[in-house]
């Protein structure tokens, strides 16, 4: 286990100079005696080494397996009547056998905390620290795990040996009862049926056993968390949080998030014969999960209702993630503690605003991998894996995650046939990528990377902006919120270095960097690992602080202490449940994109196009063609917004309808030139609060996007029809390379700026287009409108086909100037339908 160095460090009491330096340094945890083949030694001794494993059975077993055929095998433990284990309990084999089906692999403070009351009790009423550095020691120096006498050890190894049907004969034993001091024993592999023979023949085993016998030393140890074999028997315990997880899905049903119906539309219109497409004919792959758009389509065509579907596999995919988490964490405390963890994710309304998405799936197969890796399943681990990565991409981090892990414990490498399947899974939905869509991956990769590099989701790093989360999933319960995080902490520090503890970690360490490093949208169903683990290492956690009030030797301390655990575990769980009950509607902001969309399948014709933000919902319900600004199921969109090209997309999709927020939102700024080259009214039939339908009056071909708009600027009705009001003075610059053009467009004075009402009624603008070239203006048109005197220049004006050349590349400028008295307050002009054509 440790070099001649490392022992003379942790043993100071030992003489160095007895040492000798060892070819093979082995981790019987971990690795067992991998290094060697089988059959390999003809003689092998285990000299007081076993009580300190933690899988006793599974060294015996190694022992017997790299020992020849006659060769002898030299066992021997001390017996607890003749050492400081003397009060201790013994080992009992059921315990021993639930180690081995476990696979455990690491010994834990649970094994050792009866040693350190029996040898130390006096440690546990002189305060924390001194405790932990007791422990920190024992651990260190690996001490007494398991407890036996000589009668119990040798039931132990006959068991062992007949559980594996290994064929060995006792060539020699010693108990305690003859040599005072521990079970010593010789046996010998041979074709033979086992058999115990009890005998003292030849005088070398004697003197063998001499040389080998050596004084144990006493130890130091406490319990953190006990590592307890998950018991199948538990399976009537977990109605405790599936219960309310199936009572929440059903009062959410028809809970309809956004991204949700994106997949849903897609799977719709596969179904109805259009293909595996959002908008049908146009084939771009903008489906997050390849695995869940698999799955999701099988349910869907079985039930014949994508709504039903998505609910019920989220419900199921959630289930299955809570059922794999509680087994891998009770092996880190007990069950009742970590049903702690499941309850609170199914008491808070988080998971339930994920529903139609892939974040149960892809949250069960996080479990399920470390799950596999704990046990050691080479296998399954890599087509879990592969799933993994087809569930979303940002698995490949848990991946890189249990790679840490898996080099931490120097395990050896898998054997190269668990790596064929796996590639095979990912290449067959690399290839029907390509077939079907003709790119290998799916395109939202890319896109969210666009969307961070827009930086309309905030200033670097957006993913850290969570505020929104407190109140959508805590009701803004700063207790709740905070007793959760504190909960968690302990839970995470209690393990220490456990295994599940280096693996979670580094998975959210590399996942978060992802989303930090390229500055990705912070929407909240991408936090779903966190808020898992959060959930149970709390439960960890309060099973730390019971196990630690239960160590104190003052009583009114003892309590205090419990009784305050008890009552925080009570007002977390009654928080977290009545955040999500008294919810009527946890889905409820979709709402207006509904009746949007309702309306619009209700008054557009069938071929109408609609551009807007938030695609789901109206996509789904107006069923007409969806221009998505922010790129999600349109080619191009996504790059012109990596780009800050905002509006771009103007070129190539010419919108029939136009839905945007009132006021607009950060993401549609490229609205501003909609109405600025178009000709766009006001749909006054949909009154839907805090949103406008912009309806297209006439098409105008976009051939030219403004490079720039001065401040300040804002959309505004005039007469009925949106205009981009900017303020005189002002200017908008179009870049136009050499050719011969036409210009037209429309422009005006805002009504309110010579109402009569108005402190400040405008004297006037100046409007003007020049073409700069050389240093030189080349005026086009010139108007000026004074509409608070002169009837003719209120309202709307027009100018049409107004011709000019260039002959390199230059600035054609709109302008507007104050008039007379340089008074601008309300000078508020506007331009509308501007279109520059070549001849």
């Amino acid at each position: 286990m440790c070099s001649k160095e490392e022992a003379i460090t942790l043993f100071p009491e030992l003489n160095g100079q007895h040492l000798v330096k060892v070819d093979h340094i082995c981790d019987l945890d971990q690795n067992g005696l991998s290094i060697f083949p089988d059959a390999h030694f003809d003689f092998v001794i285990c000299n007081h080494v076993i009580e300190h494993v933690a899988n006793p059975i599974k060294t015996v077993q190694e022992l017997f397996r790299i020992t020849k055929p006659d060769g002898y095998v030299v066992i021997s433990a001390p017996d607890k009547k003749y050492t400081f284990d003397q009060g201790r309990k013994m080992t009992p084999f059921a315990h021993l056998l639930d180690e081995y089906q476990n696979e455990v692999t690491q010994v834990t403070d649970g094994h050792y905390l009866d040693f350190l009351r029996v040898v130390y009790p006096g440690i546990f009423s002189r305060g924390g620290e001194i405790l932990q550095a007791h422990l920190q020691e024992a651990r260190s120096r690996r001490e007494h795990a398991h407890v036996w006498n000589s009668k119990a050890f040798g039931e132990f190894i006959a068991n062992t040996l007949n559980f594996f049907k290994i064929q060995a004969e006792c060539a020699f034993i010693s108990t305690g009862d003859v040599n005072q001091f521990e079970y010593f024993a010789i046996w010998k592999k041979s074709p033979s049926q086992l058999v115990v023979k009890i005998t003292y023949k030849p005088p070398f085993f004697h003197r063998l056993h001499r040389f080998l016998r050596f004084s144990e030393l006493s130890n130091q140890n406490m319990l953190n968390s006990a590592i307890e074999p998950f018991k199948w028997q538990w399976l009537w315990l977990f109605p405790i949080f599936l219960l309310p997880l199936a009572y929440f899905s059903y009062l959410n049903r028809t809970l309809q998030i956004d991204d949700a119906l994106i997949y849903q539309r897609y799977i719709r219109n596969l179904l109805d014969g259009h293909g595996l497409v959002y908008n049908p004919g146009e084939y771009f792959n903008g489906l997050t999960s390849p695995l869940y758009t698999y799955l999701s389509i099988a349910t869907s065509y079985l039930l014949n209702n994508t709504q039903i579907a998505a609910m019920a596999l989220s419900t199921a995919f959630m289930a299955l993630a809570l059922i794999i988490f509680t087994i891998l964490f009770s092996r880190y405390a007990k069950i009742h503690f970590v049903l702690l963890g499941a309850i609170f994710a199914t008491c808070l309304p988080y998971f339930y605003l994920t529903y139609g998405m892939e974040t149960s799936l892809f949250i069960f197969l996080i479990g399920w991998c470390i799950y596999l890796f704990d046990r050691k399943n080479d296998f399954l681990l890599g087509i879990a894996c592969a799933l993994l990565f087809l569930a979303r991409g940002e698995g490949l981090f848990l991946i890189l995650a249990l790679g840490v892990e898996f080099l931490r414990q120097n395990r050896p490498f898998p054997k190269l046939y668990t790596f064929v399947l796996p590639i095979f899974i990912v290449a067959a939905s690399f290839a029907f990528n390509k077939w079907y869509f003709g790119t290998f991956l799916t395109e939202t990769m890319a896109v969210k990377i666009y969307q961070g590099q827009s930086g309309l989701w905030g200033e670097w790093p957006s993913f850290a902006y969570i505020g929104y989360q407190s109140q959508w999933f805590f009701s803004s319960s700063r207790l709740l919120i905070y007793s959760l995080l504190t909960l968690s902490l302990l839970g995470v520090l209690s393990l220490r270095f456990q295994s599940i503890n280096i693996i979670s970690v580094n998975f959210l360490i590399f996942y978060t960097l992802f989303f930090v490093s390229l500055n990705l949208p912070n929407y909240h169903w991408y936090y779903a690992p966190f808020y898992l683990f959060i959930f149970f290492y709390a439960g960890i956690g309060i099973a730390w602080l019971i196990q630690n009030f239960l160590m104190a030797n003052d009583r009114l301390f003892k309590i205090v202490g419990i009784g305050t655990v008890f009552t925080l575990i009570f007002t977390t769980t009654y928080l977290s449940f009545t955040v999500t009950r008294t919810k009527p509607d946890i889905g409820g902001y979709a709402k207006p994109y509904r009746i949007i969309g309702e309306w619009l399948k209700a008054n557009t014709p069938v071929d109408a196009k609609v551009a807007l933000m938030e695609i789901g919902t109206v996509g789904w319900y107006s069923e007409r063609y969806i221009i998505d600004m922010l790129g999600l199921v349109n080619p191009l969109n996504a790059k012109f917004m990596g780009k800050r090209d905002f509006s771009e997309w103007l070129r190539h999709y010419s919108p029939d309808y136009i839905v945007i927020h009132d006021p607009l939102a950060p993401h549609e700024v490229g609205i501003r030139n909609a109405v600025l080259l178009g000709d766009f009214a006001e749909e006054s039939r949909l009154q839907v609060k805090r949103f406008k339908l912009l309806a297209k009056q006439q098409d105008i071909p976009v051939n030219f996007l403004p490079v720039y708009l001065s401040l300040p600027h804002q959309m505004i009705i005039e007469d009925g029809r949106y205009a981009l009001l900017v303020h005189a003075p002002g200017e908008v610059h179009f870049h136009v390379m050499p050719g011969e053009y036409t210009l037209t467009g429309q422009f005006g004075i805002d009504d309110g700026a010579y109402a009569q009402n108005n402190p400040h009624i405008t004297d006037g603008v100046e409007f003007s287009a020049v073409i700069k070239e050389n240093g030189q203006n080349q005026p086009l048109f010139q108007r000026f409108l004074n509409p608070a005197n002169v009837e003719t220049d209120r309202g709307t004006q027009t100018f049409t086909t107004v011709p000019f050349t260039v002959d390199k590349k230059s600035l054609l400028s709109l302008q507007t100037q104050p008039g007379p008295a340089n008074d601008a307050q309300s000078d508020w002009s506007f331009w509308r339908a501007i279109s520059i054509e070549k001849r």
